[in-house]
């Protein structure tokens, strides 16, 4: 009689211990699950983000617009800065480009008078060393500066 109640509560403690690791495993899927769909939020979060910003840039350098913005920078020109080693330290970091860089980017591009340097622009933003080393997040970066060059 001793040996079936032994042998019953080792049934019972074993069926409990795999009843406790299939809910482990169960938890664990859960939260892979819960982390995955997360992810999954997230990724298309930054897809429509990205695409807004795609259609905002198309609207910007439609031809209307980009004609009103020419028109705008045109009438501030006399009031941009002229200043070689500003335009010539703009031109570098064009080369070194990063994406976190953009906003100064433009706002530089804003506040400078680059007529004289386009063709710099222009190299800078072709290089083959800047070509070489952009990763797929840093061609929509440069893809917003030159529609904030072309509106110019």
């Amino acid at each position: 009689m001793h040996k079936a109640k032994a042998e019953a509560e080792a049934a019972a403690a074993k069926a409990a211990a795999e009843e406790r690791a299939r809910q482990a495993a169960r938890a664990k899927a859960e939260a892979a699950l819960k982390a995955r769909r997360e992810e999954a939020a997230q990724l298309l979060a930054d897809d429509e983000a990205s695409r807004q910003a795609r259609q905002a840039l198309q609207k910007a350098c439609a031809p209307e617009a980009a004609a009103a913005s020419r028109a705008q920078h045109t009438a501030k020109k006399k009031s941009l800065k002229t200043d070689l080693k500003k335009a010539s330290g703009y031109a570098k970091k064009l080369k070194e480009l990063v994406a976190n860089q953009v906003a100064s980017l433009q706002k530089d591009a804003e506040t400078l008078n680059l007529f004289m340097y386009v063709s710099e622009v222009v190299a800078a933003l072709h290089s083959p060393e800047l070509l070489s080393r952009l990763r797929q997040a840093d061609c929509s970066s440069v893809a917003q500066l030159c529609a904030a060059f072309h509106v110019r």
